[in-house]
């Protein structure tokens, strides 16, 4: 998340919903490998 935001560093960093997620310390890898997996 942090790597990608970066290489594009003409585009202001928006808080991503990954982001809002990690900072409560909620798990969202199940939901991710439910995207990818659908």
């Amino acid at each position: 998340m942090l790597q990608h935001a970066e290489a594009l560093p003409h585009r202001p960093r928006l808080p991503s919903a990954a982001d809002a997620m990690a900072e409560f310390g909620y798990d969202f890898t199940p939901l991710v490998n439910r995207m990818v997996n659908d």
